[in-house]
């Protein structure tokens, strides 16, 4: 009698360990070692002494592992663990089934109220084969009968009517949910960059409860360290909503994170309400995108024609007091397709331009033999084979962030050249002045650098804008080239003599500018 007992507490409190009283209750057969099953799931032996349902790494619908059973002739069944559904409303049970074509057998989905002594309620109709060979999802409501009760079991029962003694069949992610009669949870969180660059992430709250809710609290973390814990270090914000939320009914809670900064940032969403009966889903870990303001990045330079054996590139500047993080980024010459997007990234992998920094993306390593000082690790060099080809006789070149927001965008033309040099091969346009308008061509030139560009430097061309009644003087005063003091003149032969002249308004962002014909490179 002693061992009896002994036995029934040892059955009990295994049972205990594995029922289940958090839902949604997922399964996807992952954590165990094949052919083994996880705790409180068992199998009939009506084909194997081993078990008619075993783990097995082959084709599963979510990688490492799936269950698998052979043979349509054979009655086998599947049994989960037992479900705790006190103060609950159960509701849905999904999961993923795939079946070789030679499997016909019908598939009955049973639960017991009673711990798997008997399976007496059906849930849906029979399942038969779908009619591919691929994973299906199956989706079936679960009855009111099975509310309140203590003991619940799920039995996925294979009939064994078939006629295919070696068909297959498999189920994978299983999951079964349920409602209480309070209970909150967060299904989702989105980034959004407003026209006055503040970030703003959403939470999204859902009522999941059968009752009204109000008074939570949602709280909003940074996982700066990347443990996906929300840490109080790491709370960045936190808002009491006192409106009733209405069962199935949601609400965006949201926060101004305008110092946050851009690019990829992870973050944890939490609801907190005292009424709560399941804190299993009131918690969130999103990594989110946020867009980078235009002109984050911009347009400084540009070799599209550049000489035999040497290379093409596209310099771009950092004119922000903040940091930009390259990584996925896209450079192109036209608008993405679905087809070319992944062919214009610039880097799949972090590289950050820092304020006043400069990168260039160049369509060729040759690119280190022209301008040497490139192989420098202090400059942002980024060889792109696949480069986009930028046209001699115009293009576009569009420069867009990980979001696929646009951050700059230049139409060119060679008119854009100085029309004072014959030659502009092998000689990039820069922009004169990184903080106006890249659209507008009085702001570009021929570069006037003897090596036909300065990728990764100031540009040779680069002016300030000046107010217009700025004016030249000269000290000492009055200025003789020759220092003879005997006044101000030049000299008679200017050859060789590089002119650049320059009247620019701050306001009108007027300029003017000529290059002499000696300017153009030997």
């Amino acid at each position: 009698m002693r061992y009896r007992t002994l036995l029934c507490i040892i059955l009990f409190s295994c049972n205990l360990r594995a029922q289940v009283h958090e839902f949604p209750f997922s399964e996807s057969f992952d954590t165990i070692a094949v052919p083994e099953l996880p705790d409180g799931w068992t199998t009939t032996t009506n084909r194997s002494l081993s078990g008619d349902f075993a783990s097995t790494t082959s084709v599963a619908h979510s990688a490492p592992n799936a269950v698998l059973s052979t043979d349509a002739t054979k009655p086998q069944s599947l049994i989960s663990p037992l479900l705790d559904f006190s103060d609950l409303e159960p509701d849905s049970v999904f999961f993923y089934e795939r079946r070789s074509s030679s499997h016909n057998s019908g598939l009955i989905l049973e639960a017991s109220t009673d711990g798997g002594t008997s399976f007496s309620i059906a849930i849906g109709d029979t399942l038969k084969y779908p009619g591919t060979t691929g994973y299906v999802l199956r989706a079936l409501k679960l009855p009111d009968s099975l509310s309140n009760k203590l003991s619940v079991r799920f039995r996925w029962r294979v009939v064994g009517n078939g006629n295919g003694a070696t068909g297959t069949i498999r189920f994978d992610d299983i999951e079964i949910t349920a409602r209480s009669e309070f209970d909150l949870a967060l299904s989702g969180m989105r980034a959004t960059l407003s026209p006055t660059n503040n970030v703003t992430v959403a939470v999204t709250v859902w009522n999941t409860g059968r009752a009204p809710a109000a008074d939570f609290h949602v709280k909003l973390f940074n996982d700066a360290n990347g443990d996906s814990l929300a840490r109080l270090s790491e709370l960045l914000d936190e808002k009491t909503v006192s409106a009733s939320l209405a069962p199935n009914e949601s609400t965006h809670v949201s926060f101004d994170l305008s110092s946050s900064g851009y690019g990829r940032k992870s973050f944890i969403g939490v609801v907190e309400w005292e009424n709560d009966h399941s804190i299993a889903n009131n918690s969130l870990y999103r990594i989110l995108s946020i867009p980078y303001p235009s002109g984050s990045l911009v347009i400084n330079e540009i070799m599209y024609e550049p000489q035999p054996n040497e290379a093409e590139y596209v310099e771009l500047f950092n004119p922000t007091s903040e940091p930009v993080d390259l990584n996925a980024w896209k450079l192109s010459d036209r608008r993405d397709t679905p087809i070319s997007s992944a062919i214009h990234v610039i880097s799949f992998s972090p590289i950050v331009i820092g304020a006043a920094e400069y990168v260039v993306v160049a369509a060729d390593s040759s690119i280190f033999k022209q301008f040497g000082y490139l192989s420098d690790s202090r400059y942002h060099v980024i060889v792109k084979k696949n480069m986009a080809t930028l046209n001699n006789t115009g293009d576009s070149v569009i420069v867009s962030d990980l979001t696929g927001r646009i951050i700059d965008i230049l139409f060119y033309l060679p008119t854009w050249h100085n029309p004072e040099v014959d030659d502009v091969a092998g000689r990039a346009l820069e922009r004169i002045n990184p903080f106006l308008p890249t659209v507008d061509k009085r702001n570009w030139s021929t570069s006037a650098s003897l090596l036909g560009g300065t990728p990764g430097l100031k540009n040779s061309l680069y002016a300030t804008a000046v107010p217009s009644a700025a004016a030249i003087s000269f000290s000492p005063n009055p200025f003789s080239p020759d220092g003879d003091s005997s006044g101000a003149f030049l000299p008679s032969d200017t050859q060789g003599f590089k002119t650049i002249g320059f009247s620019i308004s701050e306001g009108t962002e007027d300029y003017r500018r000529s290059h002499s014909k000696e300017s153009a490179r030997p």
